[in-house]
């Protein structure tokens, strides 16, 4: 009987759990010249508070994607967009907050022959109950990359990032 009941007490938290958190998508990333779709989605709890971050590949041709996150991995990094086994756009901060957001780091791959990377700052932050994302003030959803090429070599990075493309 004990363990009836701590069975259904487990499976009950366990349910409530997964009803009480919510993903909500709030990036969409496109690649030139590619039909591969980047996404990144904040986790949240019941409170709408940041639990982790999800990013998601979708490629037609290419199998399903998809890598968690938790909250306090964002200091460290996490990675948006990799290829060939190189991290080419990553996301990193150092003043994130679960409850508010913060200032966040992009850098991305400028140069893969010399190591060259530039970073910009976004903001990701809370507006009532809704979670928002912007740049220099500006509110977006969307990012395309464009590739950065040399000649006789090909892609060798991130030439540039259009927001809300």
């Amino acid at each position: 009987m004990k363990k009836m009941i701590m069975t259904s007490l487990i499976l009950g938290a366990t349910l409530f759990s997964s009803l009480t958190q919510a993903s909500v998508r709030i990036i969409t990333g496109t690649i030139e010249g590619e039909s591969k779709t980047l996404t990144l989605s904040l986790n949240l709890d019941s409170n709408n508070d940041i639990t982790g971050m999800t990013v998601e590949s979708h490629d037609p041709n290419a199998p399903y994607e998809a890598k968690s996150y938790n909250d306090s991995e964002i200091y460290g990094g996490i990675v948006l967009y990799r290829q060939s086994g190189r991290d080419i756009v990553t996301l990193s901060s150092d003043n994130f907050a679960a409850h508010q957001g913060g200032a966040v780091q992009l850098t991305y791959l400028y140069n893969g022959i010399t190591g060259r990377r530039y970073s910009l700052m976004i903001d990701l932050y809370r507006d009532g109950d809704t979670w928002k994302v912007s740049k220099d003030g500006q509110d977006f959803s969307r990012v395309h990359f464009y590739k950065k090429r040399q000649r006789f070599v090909g892609v060798v990075g991130v030439r540039s990032i259009d927001f809300n493309r």
